[in-house]
C-alpha cells in the first residue's frame, strides 16, 4: 500500500470528527494559541514528519499513524480547562469524552492517553528518540510536531498569548520564551538532522521568533534605564496581543485583522500582515455555523 494510504485512511475516519468536536469546544472557551486550528496544524507537521520518515525507508504503521493524529489533534484541549503545565491530564478526559461518543475506537488507546499527559514534558528525556529499533516513538513524534508550531510570527503570537495568560509579567516574557525556544529547537535538531528541508523551512522560523524576542528583549533594558516606554517595534506588538486577549480575540485570524485595521504603525502592520499570510498558509477543515 502506498505510505501516503496510511494518512488518508486515518484521516477519512478521525480527522473532521476531531476538528468539529474541538471547534465547538473552543467557542465556548476562545484560546487562539492553543484552539482546534493550532491541533489541525499540529497535525499537518506530523504529517508532513511521516512522509520525511518514510523517505528514509521508515515504516508507516497503521496503528501508529492513527495514534499520532488523536495525539496531534487533542494534546492541548486540556487547556479549555487548565491553562498551566497540568494541562496534559485535563485533555485525557476530554478526549475520552469524544471517543466514547464516537463509534469508531482506536487500537492504541492507552498509548494515545499516555502521551496527551506527557506532551508537555519539555525535559525531552527522550530527544533523540524519535527512532527506536527502526520503530517511529509516539511522544517524541508528537513533541516536534507541536514544537513546529511554536516558530515564525505564528509562534510569537502563540507564545506571547499563553505566557501573559500565566501571569507572565511584561518585563520577563521575552527571556521565558527565548529559553523555552532554546530546548525546542534542540528537541528538533537532535530528532531531525537528516531532513535538511524541514531543517531550512524550520531555521528560518525559529530565527524569526527570537530574532523578534531579542529585539524585545533589548526594548525592554531600555525601558529599565530611561523610564520611558518603546514607541513601536516588538513591544507595541506584544502591547496589541495583550490588549486581544483581554478581548477576547476568537481566533488568531481575528485578531490580525483587528490590529491591521486599527493600527497605523507601520513595523505592526508588517508584523501582523505576516502572521496572517503564514496562517493563511493552511487549509482547514469546512467548519460548522
Amino acid at each position: 500500500m502506498n505510505p501516503e494510504n496510511h494518512l488518508i485512511i486515518a484521516e477519512n475516519k478521525w480527522l473532521l470528527p476531531a476538528y468539529v468536536f474541538l471547534e465547538r469546544a473552543f467557542k465556548t472557551t476562545p484560546l487562539p494559541s492553543h484552539d482546534h486550528r493550532h491541533h489541525y496544524r499540529v497535525w499537518q507537521n506530523a504529517r508532513q514528519l511521516l512522509l520525511q520518515l518514510e523517505k528514509l525507508g521508515v515504516s508507516m504503521e497503521p496503528s501508529l499513524v492513527e495514534a499520532l493524529l488523536l495525539g496531534c489533534m487533542f494534546h492541548d484541549v486540556g487547556m479549555l480547562h487548565e491553562r498551566g503545565k497540568d494541562h496534559g491530564a485535563a485533555g485525557t478526559e476530554i478526549f475520552l469524552q469524544f471517543i466514547h461518543k464516537n463509534t469508531h475506537k482506536p487500537k492504541r488507546l492507552e498509548d494515545i492517553i499516555d502521551t496527551i499527559r506527557e506532551h508537555d514534558d519539555k525535559s525531552y528525556v527522550q530527544a533523540g528518540r524519535l527512532l527506536h529499533e527502526g520503530k517511529i516513538q509516539l511522544l517524541p513524534a508528537l513533541q516536534i510536531s507541536d514544537d513546529l508550531d511554536a516558530y515564525g510570527y505564528i509562534g510569537i503570537y502563540r507564545f506571547s498569548e499563553i505566557y501573559l495568560l500565566r501571569g507572565t509579567a511584561m518585563e520577563d516574557l521575552g527571556l521565558k520564551i527565548i529559553a523555552n525556544l532554546s530546548s525546542r529547537y534542540g528537541n528538533f535538531m537532535a530528532n531531525c538532522s537528516r531532513f535538511p528541508e524541514m531543517i531550512k523551512i524550520q531555521s528560518i522560523r525559529q530565527h524569526t521568533i527570537e530574532s523578534f524576542f531579542r529585539h524585545y528583549n533589548l526594548q525592554i533594558r531600555k525601558k529599565e534605564h530611561t523610564g520611558e516606554e518603546p514607541a513601536g517595534g516588538p513591544f507595541l506588538v506584544i502591547k496589541h496581543i495583550y490588549r486581544q486577549v483581554m478581548m477576547n480575540a476568537a481566533s488568531l485570524e481575528e485578531a490580525s485583522k483587528n490590529i491591521i485595521d486599527s493600527e497605523k504603525d507601520v513595523y505592526v502592520q508588517r508584523f501582523f500582515t505576516s502572521l496572517k499570510n503564514e496562517l493563511e498558509m493552511f487549509h482547514y477543515p469546512n467548519e460548522s455555523d
